[in-house]
């Protein structure tokens, strides 16, 4: 047995006039919900009508998170993840000083190698939760 398909996406539901969140396969069922959740945040709005609008903020954030995980992964070993990230680790410094030594030797400062290494220094920022 192997997890749902992706991708996965997030909806909602209400229940007693509150909207909660809801991780749905490519089939339509419902993977998991934030329903009984103990970190449960539920926000409050009013629409231009005096409506007033509740959902779990914190759920729809959670959800929302696991998707793009789950999605990102389609076709990837998780496991194999950090792994990865620490030959990219590994391998930035030899690749920085290949860079520098074609610099010295030719001035050329962009092309090929300059733009490999910015997005491998970019992938590794943005696996590290920057930006």
């Amino acid at each position: 047995m192997s997890h749902t398909k992706e991708p996965w996406e997030v909806d909602h539901r209400e229940c007693d006039g509150v909207r909660y969140f809801v991780m749905l396969g490519t089939d339509g069922k419902t993977i998991m919900d934030t329903m009984n959740s103990e970190s449960q945040e539920i926000h409050e709005d009013f629409d231009e009508n005096g409506f007033r609008d509740q959902w779990d903020e914190q759920g729809k954030l959670d959800l929302n998170r696991a998707a793009k995980c789950v999605n990102a992964c389609a076709g990837i070993n998780p496991e194999a993840v950090p792994d990865l990230l620490a030959v990219c680790k590994l391998v930035l410094p030899q690749m920085e000083i290949a860079l520098a030594a074609r610099i010295k030797l030719t001035g050329v400062t962009t092309g090929g190698l300059a733009n490999k290494v910015a997005a491998l220094k970019s992938a590794i920022n943005k696996a590290e939760g920057g930006l």
